[in-house]
């Protein structure tokens, strides 16, 4: 008798903590981010978020811009791609979000693998808002008072399918080892090809941090990447090159997110004297 209590009592646990794991989806983390920089006399804070995978702001059940509004000094936000799972239409929802964060900031943004299935309205969409397309391009910004470099690569799969990495090579080599250097595609993959340039920072998405998640386990599979990616979620460093891989916010046609909540991520750009 004892023992089936017991064993009742394990079942109800280990379904309450699987619904807890799974109803995470629906809880939105800030996670917070500090990185030291000898070329920023400054602070410098920038949000980044990827793979909203918006087709209904209600079927994912998450208040993201309320929850983005309430950050405190963004001097610039980036976006790693995959705003849509297979029609423009469906970030409809979230413009207006979109439109008042981008006025709060400069707002930067590259396509995500998903994106290319409708591209172009999209793109028509995000500029409208005051969102700026990167496609392997650079730009020079002055951001309280430092001069950034944010180059935005076309998606990695896009790149190596169909368009090229020629543009994306011309920009890359042309970093200037001397001005922070913040570079944004949906893919970690492009590490690889890139980590020998001056990139100080990339930050990216598409993994969704393995999607589905157990604890103390590495990331188990990832897109384009198969079973334990060399690239899944977190910090890396290759060659001096920093890469941020973020969980991001949506999901695609697996709509469940488990163990794994969904993610934008802030992070402050220190001066290095700051520490010392």
């Amino acid at each position: 008798m004892l023992m089936a209590k017991l064993a009742a009592l394990a079942g109800a646990g280990a379904a309450a903590a699987a619904g807890i794991a799974a109803a995470g989806r629906f809880w939105l983390k800030v996670r917070h981010e500090y990185v030291e920089s000898e070329k920023v006399t400054r602070p410098l804070r920038l949000l980044f978020f990827s793979d909203l995978h918006g087709r209904n702001r209600h079927r994912m059940n998450l208040d993201i811009w309320r929850t983005v509004e309430q950050l405190k000094g963004i001097d610039l936000t980036i976006v790693g791609g995959d705003f849509i799972l297979r029609r423009a239409h469906e970030v409809l929802p979230h413009l207006d979000g979109i439109e008042r964060l981008a006025r709060r900031a400069p707002m930067f943004a590259v396509d995500g693998n998903h994106d290319n299935r409708d591209y172009r309205p999209l793109k028509r969409l995000l500029t409208e808002r005051g969102v700026s397309m990167l496609n392997d391009r650079k730009l020079n910004l002055k951001l309280n008072g430092n001069s950034v470099d944010i180059v935005g690569l076309r998606d990695y799969m896009h790149l190596k399918r169909v368009k090229g990495f020629a543009e994306a090579d011309t920009v890359m080599h042309s970093l200037s080892p001397d001005i922070l250097n913040i570079c944004v595609s949906h893919q970690p993959q492009i590490l690889d090809r890139y980590s020998m340039c001056s990139a100080d920072m990339f930050l990216c998405g598409h993994t969704h941090g393995g999607q589905v998640r157990f604890p103390f386990m590495p990331v188990l599979f990832a897109p384009n990447q198969g079973l334990f990616p060399k690239f899944g979620y977190g910090w890396y460093s290759q060659d001096g090159t920093a890469m941020f891989v973020s969980k991001g916010i949506g999901a695609t046609h697996f709509p469940i997110r488990f163990w794994n909540r969904p993610e934008i991520c802030v992070i402050d750009i220190i001066p290095r004297e700051f520490w010392a």
